[in-house]
Parts: C-alpha cells; structure tokens; sequence
C-alpha cells in the first residue's frame, strides 16, 4: 500500500488536540482547524478501510482489464484502489472542486487511467451508453440511490455491468468499549445531539437512518449485501489514529460536550490526550469495529 499519509496536507500534531479542545467554539484559530479538517478526514476514512475495501471490490466481481466509473470520487483514493487492483481506467465524477483539487495534487502513478471529471452527477451523467464495465459508489449521497439515478447507471453499463455500493458503519459504543457505561452514555449524547439537530427532522421525516434507507434502496435494487468487519486494536495503523483524533477534535468534540456531564467530557479529554495515561491509543484494552457494507449486482 501507498503511503498516503505522507502526501497528504498537514493538519495540527495530535500533542495539540488537548489545546484546541480548550478553545472556545468560535476562537478563530479552531474555527480554521475545523474548516481545514473536513477534506483531510474525508480522505483519511478512505485510507483507513483500504484493505478490506480491495478484499470486498474484487470479491464483488471487480477485474483486471475493466473500466470503471466512480460516482462521488472525492480525492480520488477509492479509485486509485481499484487501479491497484488490476482494472484498466477509472472515470471519477464529483462536484466538489476543493475535493478534486486534492485527487490532482495526490501522486498518481497510473497516468491517464486515472480520469477526473469535475461535474453534477445528480443532472446528468456526461458519458455515452455503454461507457463501462462497472459503477463504483462509495458512502455515496442517499440520492444517489433513485430510479433515475439508477437508470442513467443503466445507460452508461455495458450489457451485464456491474454496480457496487459501499458505506461504512461504526458500530455504536465501540470506540470506549473498555469501558461500557461511559460508551453508552456517549452515544446517547451524539444521538440527542443529532436528533436536535437538522438531521434529527431528516429521520424524522422519512422514518429511517441514512443505514437503514441505504440498505431499503438495496433491497429495491435487488442487490447482495456482504458486510465486512473492519476491526483494529493497539497499536493501530497511522491513519486510523489521526482519523479518529482529528474527527473527535474537530467535530464530536463541538457535537458531544454540551450535551455530556462534566465529569464524562473530563474523561473523554483526557482519553484523547496523547500524553495523558488513559490515551486512547496506547490503551491495551482498547479495540476499535466498523463495518464495511457493500451492495453489488446487476441493473
């Protein structure tokens, strides 16, 4: 595997999460992490579900010599991934330009089969029929997953072309599981914090989780699912590392500590401090669980 890590744009030293925690929610100088943070931890979850995202592409019925069109690209790693395994192009297709700005300035080893298109796949998808051998959708919009969406896909595939989806889920209460009442506690604050929040009138309204109507949409589809476990313990690999720090500290962190007592956002501090004896990372009770879902068939 690449080294990805290294090439990508620097964000704080994890030794200076405990002083941007300090900070007040609208300091300038942590309003600017947070506005940084965003595309870095987009590509950083890429990175952390390589390897089990490669196992799950091939076992889909992804092959040397295809040409594959990815919905959604972001910074392009997914695609680079299935490049590594073997097929001929990947055709990546997103709207966002900061997003493709970081796909351009990432090595690329693989030249013109890697091809990046800056566009609104949600209007139109700007190739003509039968354009590939495979449609890529990684932790896609839910609106990604409509009948027109799905027909477009039809026109682009070449007869028996494949689709694959893939979200990743963390599982509730596994990243304190050491610790059971504290991790339940916690996700009880995210799940009010969110309910309290924009999110909470989505579920509302359409009566389900983006999990839930991702795997409806699924069904409707008549897609196999296959759920892969994404499992770490200590000493984990770089990337999950600065993935799961960067993320606490410069979004749960806002999202959790006023809806947590006291004496539980002490706990947490300390728990992602790396210099603190209950640091997270250093913890040989600790262990850590996602799981990869991932959707294939034919249209």
């Amino acid at each position: 595997m690449t080294d990805w890590l290294a090439h990508l744009p620097s964000l704080i030293p994890l030794s200076h999460i405990p002083r941007m925690l300090d900070l007040t929610e609208d300091h300038p100088e942590r309003l600017r992490y947070q506005d940084a943070a965003w595309l870095i931890i987009s590509a950083l979850k890429a990175l952390h579900i390589e390897p089990e995202l490669k196992t799950a592409v091939r076992a889909a019925g992804i092959e040397p010599g295809m040409h594959v069109l990815d919905l959604g690209c972001g910074a392009a790693l997914k695609a680079r991934f299935l490049l590594d395994c073997g097929v001929e192009t990947v055709t990546g297709i997103d709207l966002d330009p900061d997003e493709l700005a970081l796909a351009h300035r990432l090595p690329n080893p693989y030249a013109d089969r890697l091809r990046l298109i800056e566009a609104d796949a949600l209007a139109r998808l700007p190739f003509a029929k039968r354009s590939f051998d495979a449609v890529f959708i990684g932790d896609g919009f839910i609106d990604f997953y409509t009948d027109k969406m799905m027909d477009a896909l039809r026109r682009v595939l070449r007869p028996d072309g494949l689709v694959i989806l893939a979200t990743t889920n963390i599982l509730p209460g596994t990243l304190y599981a050491w610790d059971r009442p504290l991790a339940a506690r916690v996700e009880a604050a995210r799940w009010v914090a969110m309910m309290d929040s924009g999110y909470g009138e989505l579920v509302a309204a359409t009566d389900a989780t983006y999990e839930r109507r991702f795997l409806q949409r699924c069904a409707k589809y008549n897609l196999t699912i296959t759920h892969y476990p994404v499992s770490r313990s200590n000493p984990v690999p770089p990337v999950f590392e600065q993935l799961v720090q960067h993320t606490f500290a410069a979004f749960d962190a806002t999202i959790l500590q006023p809806y947590l007592s006291p004496a539980d956002w002490h706990t947490l501090r300390h728990i992602h401090d790396p210099q603190a004896p209950e640091y997270l990372f250093t913890r040989s009770d600790a262990a850590f669980l996602q799981v990869l879902t991932v959707a294939t068939g034919q249209l």
